[in-house]
């Protein structure tokens, strides 16, 4: 599968990119370790954990909305995933992290609509054990980035619906 990545380094060209540094890079900064518990209670044996995957996403204008919230200077690279591949909906990351003090079954029903997707979401971040780096591309242009953020905004509006007194930053 071709998807894109965004990453804050320069990857050459054939590079394989296994397991992730999410969790250190990201996740331990924000203290937000507790997130990746509720999710690991919730997730699927079949499904990988997400602490031992690359992240990728379909519509490098999806992946341009998240490198550039996540990163100042970003490299966006297009990869070929191994076959290994599920589709989450990101904007439930986002909503658990900003929900930290809401029921623990609204957490789980969270949890379970990551890994069991029920819904239709616009923002699909793809997780897979690896992924092969075929080539750097260019950032996509600034109206490419509000396409993606109106996505977003679109998944959050679903969330709001379906899971009532959520707090969506």
């Amino acid at each position: 599968m071709i998807n894109f990545y965004v990453s804050s380094k320069k990857i050459p060209v054939g590079t394989q990119i296994n397991g992730s540094t999410y969790y250190e890079s990201v996740t331990k900064k924000r203290n937000n370790e507790w997130v990746e518990s509720i999710l690991e209670k919730k997730r699927p044996v079949e499904s990988p954990r997400r602490l031992d995957c690359v992240y990728s996403f379909k519509e490098v204008e999806d992946l341009a909305y998240y490198g550039d919230w996540l990163y100042g200077q970003v490299y966006y690279h297009k990869v070929e995933t191994s076959v290994d591949v599920i589709a989450c909906p990101m904007v439930i990351i986002g909503l658990i992290q900003s929900n930290e003090q809401i029921e623990e079954v609204v957490q789980n029903k969270l949890a379970e609509e990551y890994w069991n997707s029920q819904l239709e979401w616009n923002i699909l971040e793809y997780l897979s054990s690896s992924f092969v780096v075929l080539e750097e591309i260019e950032p996509p242009a600034l109206l490419n980035k509000v396409e993606g953020m109106g996505r977003y905004n679109r998944d959050i509006s679903l969330a709001k619906r379906v899971f009532p007194g959520l707090i969506a930053d």
